[in-house]
């Protein structure tokens, strides 16, 4: 018998199928308890509704984070603030999913969609000057701005790779592309911390 993480997370992982295949107007809670092979009221139950529902799925698939596979790295502020650059353009390329719910959120302008970004918002800052704090003498940039400035840019960047080939003269689809991205982001790490 499977648990209830196990549950929701069949549940989640039926919505992103149903979103791929069918988009947002594609979706309901009839849909999603068939796609997952449950019954709605398991639904209404571990989630409160569909809306809550679409709620946790897209803080699923969108908090910038959340993709980090190893622990990341407090040694050294231009060490970690690399990882965490890294680590997000990654994620956000290796999932499709992460980026059509941050093209909804972007797109629409939806109660739901406020609601998310606000919890992303708090999320992100959160962790900003978590970071700030754990190097408080070691960054000569503004760094809320500073991860502003370079998370938009490679979520733009990302965003634009499934549309267009090339950007600027960069190839956004080869690994050679993101790797001239990165020398620029690692030359702003380097002249942003101490």
């Amino acid at each position: 018998m499977k648990d209830r993480k196990q549950t929701e997370e069949q549940i989640l992982t039926a919505l992103d199928r149903l979103f791929l295949s069918k988009g947002f107007t594609g979706l309901g809670v009839n849909a999603v308890a068939k796609e997952a092979g449950v019954s709605k009221v398991l639904i209404y139950r571990y989630f409160g509704g569909f809306d809550e529902l679409l709620e946790a799925w897209a803080l699923q698939n969108s908090y910038w984070i959340g993709g980090m596979k190893r622990p990341i790295p407090l040694d050294d502020p231009k060490k970690t603030a690399r990882y965490i650059f890294h680590e997000y353009s990654t994620d956000l390329r290796e999932h499709p999913v992460k980026r059509e719910v941050l093209r909804w959120l972007l797109a629409e302008r939806t109660e739901l969609g406020i609601k998310v970004m606000r919890k992303i918002e708090q999320e992100g800052l959160a962790f900003t000057r978590w970071l700030g704090n754990q190097f408080p003498h070691n960054h000569t940039a503004d760094l809320e701005a500073l991860v502003a400035l370079l998370s938009t840019g490679i979520s733009y960047l990302v965003l634009l790779s499934d549309r267009a080939d090339v950007y600027n003269g960069v190839d956004l689809r080869s690994q050679e592309g993101w790797n001239r991205i990165f020398s620029v982001l690692e030359q702003i790490i380097e002249d942003s911390f101490t």
